[in-house]
């Protein structure tokens, strides 16, 4: 008998122990410390207890994302995948999931889990976040490996001045009056659109890309005012920690009623530099001879300068 009473006084000391260091964790004061922004401070609190207290999805959610915030990604994707065993309709803890895919560099995982997020149709901000995300998961594979991407888009619509004519309601002088066709038009209009992009790494931040898109525009019945119109874009992407540069050339032909209207070929210049996760300050510079095929005197040289911050 006296074999067995070690064992079993070992094994219930062990036992109350963990009764009392779980007993000894305070829910509200890690809440605090989380909802403070003190991310540093709940995941050490969290860590304590991580294994009494692992399971309950509340502590999970809290520690998860405490750890992917603090650069240990790994403990929190296991922490919000206990989380979604649980929940699995979660959607906000899905996205915090997909971004502790994307900081280990999952990114297969992590994109997966970001258009989960979107096909939820989710608030606002969420979705912001989930497809900036995305972009920079698109990013991130393009610096090992060739991409593409495209999408086709059929649209239906009214335009009540198809032929950019004047409003009816305008006064003329001298009491001249234009022809019927000088007034603006309406009609019906289906359009078609679409694009593929491709970029390809050839040498570490350095990227090749090439876009091809194009649209058509069928009006109902002033089909005289019919549009195409093709783009194409080549373009090199210089990428560094957190800067992008970009100097792309572009091509244009846009068609009127089936005939050459207008060809633009120029050069855009483009310098992104993030700021921080949901800040960034874009700048560009772009020049574009445009060029009328039977109207000349409408050929012009465009320079545009354009910058913006996004938060």
């Amino acid at each position: 008998m006296t074999l067995y009473i070690s064992p079993i006084l070992a094994f219930l000391l062990f036992s109350q122990t963990i009764i009392a260091s779980a007993a000894s964790f305070d829910n509200k004061h890690l809440q605090s410390l989380f909802e403070s922004y003190k991310r540093g401070q709940s995941y050490s609190y969290a860590k304590q207890f991580q294994s009494e207290m692992e399971g309950d999805p509340y502590f999970d959610y809290i520690f998860g994302v405490s750890a992917i915030d603090t650069g240990h990604a790994s403990e929190g994707t296991f922490a919000l995948e206990r989380v979604l065993l649980i929940f699995p309709d979660d959607q906000v803890a899905r996205l915090e999931l997909a971004r502790g895919y994307f900081n280990l560099q999952e990114y297969a995982l992590s994109r997966e889990s970001f258009q989960a997020v979107l096909k939820q149709d989710p608030p606002a901000q969420v979705r912001s976040t989930a497809e900036a995300y995305l972009d920079k998961i698109r990013i991130s594979e393009s610096r090992y490996r060739p991409t593409h991407s495209g999408y086709i888009e059929l649209s239906l619509g009214n335009d009540d001045n198809v032929n950019a004519g004047v409003d009816k309601n305008t006064l003329f002088p001298f009491g001249a009056i234009p022809n019927a066709e000088s007034f603006g038009q309406d009609d019906n209009f289906t359009s078609l659109s679409g694009a593929w992009n491709y970029t390809h790494p050839f040498s570490p931040g350095w990227l090749f890309e090439s876009t091809l898109s194009a649209n058509l525009r069928k009006n109902q019945d002033l089909d005289q005012y019919d549009t195409a119109t093709g783009t194409l874009q080549l373009g090199i992407t210089h990428l560094q920690a957190s800067s992008k540069y970009k100097a792309e050339l572009i091509t244009q032909q846009f068609n009127l009623d089936g005939n050459d209207y207008r060809m633009l070929n120029g050069v855009n210049l483009n310098w992104q530099y993030t700021l921080s996760e949901k800040s960034s300050f874009n700048t560009s510079l772009q020049y574009a001879q445009l060029d009328y095929p039977d109207i000349s005197v409408r050929n012009s040289d465009l320079i545009t300068l354009g910058m913006n911050y996004t938060h």
